[in-house]
Parts: structure tokens; C-alpha cells; sequence
């Protein structure tokens, strides 16, 4: 039976001192990375960043969150080269009762 004799590690995670999840790490079986993110956060703990990484470290993906009072604003999306590739902007409707 798979992880009953040897413990097979399906994933790994670190967080900061304020509970944030600052990296995710996945594994298959053979014991490959399959999925690796890293995270940041600003003073307020909003995820301001994510990378995700291949197997050697390279990244693969980065997405940054903009925030405006507390709010996403703007996300951008940037490839393996950090080139800007995809950028989506929220707006917000508010109403009174």
C-alpha cells in the first residue's frame, strides 16, 4: 500500500509569522515537483503575489494583485520572461438602501 511502509510527502507549505502562506510545494509520487507557488502580502495581509515555479526554480507565472481601500483594483498577469501578458481591472458598484 502507497505511504503505508515509506511516507510519500504529497506537499510541503511555509507560512510568515502572521499565518500567511508564503510557499506551496506539491509533489507526485516518484517524489517530482508537480506544483510550486510562491507568495507575498502587504501590511494588511492582502496576496499582493504569486509565482509559480517550475521544477528547477525558474518562474513560470507571476500574478500581482493591486488593492484600493482594501479592494483588488487590478490584476496583472506576467510570463516566464516577466513580460506583462494580461492585465484585468475591477470596478466596484455600490448602493445605498
Amino acid at each position: 500500500e502507497e505511504g503505508l511502509s515509506d511516507p510519500v510527502v504529497e506537499q510541503i507549505e511555509k507560512f510568515d509569522r502572521d499565518g500567511n502562506r508564503i510557499e506551496l510545494k506539491e509533489f507526485n509520487k516518484e517524489g517530482d515537483i508537480k506544483d510550486w507557488r510562491l507568495y507575498k502580502y502587504d501590511a494588511a495581509g492582502n496576496n499582493t503575489e504569486e509565482i509559480q515555479m517550475d521544477m528547477r526554480g525558474n518562474q513560470e507565472e507571476r500574478i500581482v494583485w493591486v488593492y484600493k481601500n482594501g479592494l483588488v483594483v487590478e490584476k496583472k498577469y506576467f510570463d516566464h520572461k516577466d513580460r506583462l501578458v494580461k492585465r484585468k481591472e475591477y470596478k466596484y458598484t455600490y448602493f445605498n438602501e
